[in-house]
């Protein structure tokens, strides 16, 4: 899902909020699939000082596996989003994880939360 940024990005203190179902069902963790169930993603981008943030939460409950005694459980978890977003980087060798490019006027939040 591409989140739509062009009212903000030259408008410093305004955001935009964000709330959308991801399916992530594909992720596997050696030999299982252990997101079963939509990942919710929300939060807002807020445009601070010519300086896009977005900061919000990922939940979802993952099915696994405990390595002991190879009985399932499910946990709930909430992983906190705490990202930068530019237009461009300034050298191709970003190692920073918390960065991400825009595509065009909008940020890929999929990719986002895949990572």
């Amino acid at each position: 899902m591409l989140l739509g940024l062009s009212k903000i990005i030259d408008c410093p203190g305004q955001s935009v909020s964000f709330s959308d179902s991801i399916d992530l069902s594909d992720l596997q963790y050696g030999t299982c699939n252990p997101v079963c169930e939509p990942v919710l993603a929300s939060g807002e981008v807020r445009n601070t000082a010519d300086v896009l943030v977005m900061k919000g939460a990922i939940t979802t409950r993952l099915h696994a596996t405990c390595d002991r005694c190879a009985g399932s459980f499910t946990r709930d978890v909430k992983i906190p989003i705490d990202v930068v977003l530019v237009t461009e980087f300034a050298n191709e060798d970003n190692e920073d994880e918390r960065v991400f490019s825009l595509v065009g006027d909008s940020a890929d939040l999929e990719e986002i939360v895949r990572t």
